[in-house]
């Protein structure tokens, strides 16, 4: 599970990298290591109940977000400043009416 989460999200952030829509200082390797022990820490914290069922994925979602709005810079930025405006309305967050 940590080797799939390391993939998916290497893959993204060594575009991001590619495109120069990370911060200069930002070390992609790094980035990874620290996004996947923020995933980590906050499903532990779930785990203990220290964050509950309905919240998880919102808490998830922001936390992300702005770890990466600090990270990037550009376009991608921006759009991840424009999903946090208004994070409670994304479309992750709605249930499924299906």
């Amino acid at each position: 599970m940590y080797r799939a989460l390391v993939r998916t999200l290497d893959a993204w952030i060594r575009r991001l990298h590619a495109k120069r829509q990370l911060q200069p200082w930002i070390d992609p390797d790094e980035l990874v290591s620290s996004l996947v022990t923020f995933r980590y820490g906050l499903a532990n914290a779930w785990a203990e109940g220290k964050i509950e069922d309905e919240a998880f994925l919102l808490n998830l979602l922001r936390g992300f977000l702005t770890f990466m709005a600090g990270a990037t810079r550009g376009s991608t930025r921006k759009g991840i400043e424009e999903a946090l405006t208004d994070l409670p309305n994304h479309p992750l967050l709605k249930p499924d009416k299906s």
